[in-house]
């Protein structure tokens, strides 16, 4: 099974929710912490491979090696950021937000911290 999609290098969903159980595990045994971000394709976004591509390539530009970028569901992009807070997931998403790729084909964003 191919966990990576390979026209944009992205995760595919499994893959992706198979990546946030491994990065949970990590958590709860050496006591970091992780932000996941879900990032809500706007309609005309969810089918349209073009769009796809720029976003998620504006996207990987701005994060770090160790971060994770996969599709969650039909409808999200997800955001993995290990040993990261509510603030620095803050910051990413302040920075995204300023691109007009990403405000115009993405509605709107739900952050969740773990622990």
């Amino acid at each position: 099974m191919k966990t990576i999609d390979p026209a944009i290098s992205v995760m595919k969903p499994n893959a992706f929710l198979h990546l946030i159980d491994q990065e949970r595990a990590r958590v709860n045994r050496n006591g970091s912490q992780f932000t996941l971000v879900l990032l809500q394709l706007s309609n005309g976004s969810v089918r349209n491979r073009e769009v796809h591509t720029d976003l998620l390539n504006t996207i990987m530009e701005r994060i770090r090696t160790i971060d994770r970028l996969g599709y969650y569901d039909d409808d999200h992009i997800g955001l993995l950021l290990p040993q990261t807070g509510r603030d620095g997931a803050t910051r990413i998403i302040d920075d995204l937000w300023c691109n007009e790729k990403v405000t115009a084909n993405i509605s709107s964003y739900r952050l969740y911290c773990y622990p």
